[in-house]
C-alpha cells in the first residue's frame, strides 16, 4: 500500500556557534549531510537510512530537533561556576522549518530495530526523508537563541527572514562580548569562590554584564523618574565604584529590593522604594536591640558591628536615593529650559526677531564709573511686543505655515517668557547701579 505523504512536513536543526557565521538561514537547498557506510547500504553510522529527516508533527520539531537544550559552546576550558560547575558558553541557535512536499521525492526512512524506540523522538506521528529539497519549498517558522549564564532564551521575529538572520547573528556576537567580559572577572576569582557562586550572584552578574547591564549603559541615559530607574542607577554606581572587587552585598540587596518592590501596590513609586528601606532600617534596629538585651541577660560581651554596618548601608542608600531625586528634579528643570529655549529660537528664526529684555546700552562716563549699562524695556513696551508676536504666530497658523499644536506651544512659551521679563522690568531713571538683564 502506497504511503500518503502529508502536504506539509517540519524540520529542525540546532547550529553551534563555530558554524553559525557561515550558516545561511534561507535561500539554500537542503541536501543530506550524513556520511554513508557504503553506497549499497545507504545507511548512517547509527544504522538509519541516509536522507533529510522531517516529521509530520510540528510540536516534536519545536520540542526536540529544533529546540536548544545545552549550554552552548564553551568560551573557557577551565572556568566553571556554581555547585553544578556551569560552563560559560555562547548559546546555540535552533531553527525550525516548514516544508511543502509537492513535487518532492519523499518516503518513510528505514530505521534500525535498535532505534525504533526513539522513532519520531517518541512523539506521535511519522518521520520522512528526502534526498533533496529545493529552497522554494522551505520556510523558516521559528528561530530560537538558547539561554546562557547571562541571558534567557530569545525568539526572533521571522516575518523578514533576512533581517532575522542578521539580527540573530548580531545578538549572538553581543552575547559573546558580554560573556567574555564576565570571564575576565571570573578568571581573577579563586576556584573555590567560583564554585560557591549561587543564583543571587548570577542575577547580579546579569545586572552587570547581561542585556542592558550597567556595564554597557551610560549614567546620563538612566531614567530617574521612577523607582526602576533609581535602582538601576544605584546598581550602576555601586558597580562602577567597585569594579576591581564587585560589591555583591549591596548589589544583591538592591536586586532583592527590586523584587520586593514589584510586589507592592505602587512598584513605580520612589516613595515605595524608600518605604521598603525604612522598614529594613527599623527591622535591623529592633533586631539589634533584641540582640543586646539577650547578650546582657546571658552576661556575654556585646558586639553590634554587623547591625551597625547594615544600618550604615541602608542609611547611605536612603541618602543616595534622596540625592538622585534632587538630581532628577534639577535635570527636569534643565530639560524644560532647553525645550523652551529651542522654541524661542524657532520663533526668532521664523519671525526674524530677537527676543530680549533690553533695548540697548548706555554709556555715560559720569555714571557707574563709566561702565556701559543695559537699558531694560518697560512693562508697557514688553506687553506691546508680546501682543505683536502672538498676533504674528496666529497669522502664520491661519496661513498654514505652522500647525495648531506648534502655534499653541509657541504662544505658551512667549507668554511665560514675557511674564518673566515684565516682572524684572524697571525704568532707567530708577537705576542706582548698572542693571543686569536676567
Amino acid at each position: 500500500m502506497e504511503t500518503k505523504i502529508p502536504e506539509t512536513l517540519y524540520r529542525g536543526v540546532v547550529i553551534k556557534y563555530p558554524k553559525l557565521k557561515d550558516f545561511h538561514f534561507f535561500g539554500v537547498d537542503f541536501t543530506p549531510v550524513e556520511k554513508t557506510i557504503s553506497d549499497t547500504q545507504n545507511k548512517r553510522t547509527d544504522g538509519n537510512e541516509v536522507g533529510i529527516y522531517m516529521s509530520d508533527n510540528q510540536s516534536m520539531v519545536y520540542s526536540a530537533y529544533g529546540n536548544v537544550h545545552n549550554s552552548g559552546t564553551s568560551l573557557s576550558n577551565t572556568i566553571r561556576v556554581g555547585l553544578y560547575q556551569t560552563i560559560i558558553g555562547v548559546p546555540d541557535v535552533g531553527i525550525c522549518y516548514e516544508i511543502k512536499t509537492q513535487g518532492l521525492n519523499i518516503k518513510k526512512p528505514f530505521v534500525s530495530s535498535a532505534l525504533m524506540g526513539h522513532y519520531n523522538n517518541g512523539f506521535q506521528g511519522d518521520e520522512y526523508i528526502a534526498d533533496f529539497i529545493p529552497q522554494e519549498n522551505i520556510t523558516v517558522t521559528r528561530i530560537q537563541i538558547g539561554s546562557d549564564y547571562l541571558h534567557d532564551e530569545e525568539f526572533i521575529d521571522v516575518s523578514d527572514i533576512a533581517l532575522a538572520e542578521m539580527k540573530t547573528k548580531q545578538i549572538i556576537e553581543e552575547r559573546k562580548r558580554h560573556l567574555q567580559a564576565l570571564l575576565s572577572v571570573l578568571e581573577k576569582m579563586h576556584p573555590k569562590k567560583r564554585k560557591l557562586l549561587s543564583e543571587p550572584d548570577q542575577r547580579i552578574f546579569r545586572c552587570i554584564f547581561g542585556k542592558n547591564g550597567v556595564r554597557w549603559i551610560q549614567k546620563n541615559d538612566i531614567n530617574l523618574t521612577d523607582a526602576a530607574g533609581i535602582i538601576t542607577r544605584l546598581l550602576f554606581d555601586y558597580y562602577h565604584n567597585n569594579i576591581v572587587e564587585i560589591d555583591f552585598k549591596n548589589l544583591i540587596y538592591l536586586d532583592q529590593l527590586r523584587n520586593r518592590l514589584a510586589k507592592t501596590d505602587n512598584p513605580n513609586s520612589t516613595d515605595s522604594l524608600l518605604g521598603l528601606i525604612e522598614q529594613d532600617i527599623l527591622r535591623n534596629q529592633n533586631s539589634k536591640e533584641n540582640f543586646i538585651k539577650r547578650k546582657q541577660e546571658e552576661g556575654k560581651p556585646v558586639n553590634t558591628s554587623s547591625f551597625d554596618s547594615k544600618d550604615e548601608m541602608l542609611s547611605s542608600m536612603q541618602r543616595k536615593i534622596e540625592s538622585l531625586q534632587k538630581e532628577q528634579s534639577e535635570r527636569k528643570v534643565q530639560e524644560e529650559k532647553k525645550k523652551k529655549n529651542a522654541v524661542l529660537i524657532k520663533i526668532e528664526q521664523m519671525l526674524q526677531i530677537r527676543i530680549t529684555p533690553t533695548k540697548g546700552y548706555m554709556f555715560d562716563p559720569k555714571r557707574f564709573n563709566g561702565v556701559p549699562y543695559s537699558i531694560l524695556k518697560t512693562a508697557q513696551e514688553l506687553e506691546q511686543e508680546e501682543a505683536e508676536i502672538i498676533k504674528e504666530i496666529n497669522r502664520r497658523y491661519l496661513s498654514g505655515a505652522i500647525d495648531l499644536g506648534t502655534a499653541n506651544i509657541m504662544k505658551k512659551v512667549i507668554i511665560e517668557e514675557f511674564e518673566s521679563m515684565k516682572q524684572n522690568s524697571i525704568q532707567p531713571e530708577e537705576f542706582t547701579e548698572p542693571p543686569k538683564a536676567k
